[in-house]
């Protein structure tokens, strides 16, 4: 992982977004899961940059009623994918699919990210600037705790397996040992 020393996203989400998890004490399979985590935040941020300076070269070329469309469109697009996003749970994802997950929920989060940014660029085009930096406020905030919510989530991977697996041995229980029929 000696590229995360040299990454600016990597080290901003490691020093001043996600530090109190880098600081806390995790097995080592929670540990590499936190850095495989952040390099996901890493690698979508990047994107995101990427694809805003293609974007701007785009705005720059359409007029007021073209850029409304394309705010409508980019805001459908954020509710769908932020949505689907948060709906994801790794909690109910097995352990064995965990990079399964973190495949999934890049490339939503990426278009979520990316669909806001460029909600914002879109806006700056017809909008005041006064505008426009409340917006630039709120979108940080957004992404700042959609990566957060995904870090926490994160650690909740094969939850789920765990509360059926206990459930289960409850409900022997109950029935061998306490004779209380758990069917009802």
């Amino acid at each position: 992982m000696k590229i995360n020393t040299f990454d600016p996203f990597y080290i901003l989400l490691k020093k001043v977004i996600l530090p109190d998890f880098f600081r806390h004490k995790f097995s080592d399979k929670e540990t590499l899961f936190l850095a495989e985590n952040t390099r996901k935040h890493s690698n979508s941020l990047w994107l995101v940059s990427v694809f805003a300076i293609i974007a701007h070269f785009g705005f720059v070329l359409l007029d007021s009623s073209e850029i409304l469309t394309v705010i409508f469109i980019l805001l459908g697009i954020a509710t769908i994918s932020g949505s689907a996003w948060f709906s994801i749970s790794f909690g109910g994802v097995p352990i064995k699919f965990i990079n399964s997950a973190l495949q999934v929920t890049f490339w939503l989060l990426f278009s979520f990210e990316l669909s806001l940014v460029m909600s914002v660029m879109a806006i700056y085009v017809v909008a005041p600037t006064l505008l426009v930096i409340p917006l630039i406020a709120v979108v940080c905030g957004i992404v700042l705790a959609a990566i957060k919510y995904d870090t926490v989530d994160g650690f909740k991977v094969g939850l789920d397996d765990y509360l059926l697996k206990h459930s289960r041995a409850a409900l022997v229980y109950y029935k061998e040992k306490e004779g209380i029929d758990t069917t009802e």
